[in-house]
């Protein structure tokens, strides 16, 4: 993130950054909550929440792996600033 953010920006960017992957933590808890509910046994509910969580990591890791690309980033946001009048010294610093 502070690779791509102008650095008048990063505590902004970086507080929205956390507060989303916060919330990871109340959906993992209520996912595996009603995986536990809903299934026979604790074992099976534990079996199935953690099945579908390296499922959603597996998924997120290839995406990232796929999509990030920060030096790309850091160049698109280098022009786009210099096309529309922003300081580009402030999105490539």
């Amino acid at each position: 993130m502070t690779e791509i953010t102008p650095s008048k920006r990063r505590g902004a960017m970086l507080t929205m950054y956390t507060a989303v992957l916060t919330t990871a933590g109340f959906i993992a808890s209520a996912a595996m909550g009603y995986s536990l509910q809903n299934a026979f046994t604790a074992a099976d509910g534990f079996r199935q929440g953690f099945v579908i969580v390296g499922v959603v990591t597996l998924i997120g890791g290839l995406l990232g792996v796929w999509l990030i690309n920060p030096k790309a980033d850091r160049e698109r946001l280098a022009k786009w600033a210099s096309e529309h009048g922003a300081v580009a010294a402030a999105v490539t610093a």
